[in-house]
C-alpha cells in the first residue's frame, strides 16, 4: 500500500459507503460523523467500492 495508513478501518469504510448510498446523511454528516475532509471522504467511498468489487 502506497502513502498513509487509512484512517478508517475496512468496515468503518463499508458502513460509510452503506450509508452514502442509502442518502440517510448529507455528505456534510457523513464527514462529521466520520471526521474526514470531503476529499478524504470521496476517497474512502472510492477505496471502498473498490474493495467491495
Amino acid at each position: 500500500m502506497l502513502g498513509r495508513t487509512p484512517k478508517l478501518s475496512a468496515l468503518q469504510r463499508r458502513r460509510l459507503l452503506a450509508d452514502y448510498e442509502t442518502g440517510e446523511y448529507s455528505t456534510a454528516q457523513l464527514m462529521e460523523i466520520s471526521g474526514l475532509s470531503r476529499s478524504a471522504m470521496y476517497a474512502t467511498l472510492t477505496r471502498a467500492r473498490e474493495e467491495r468489487a
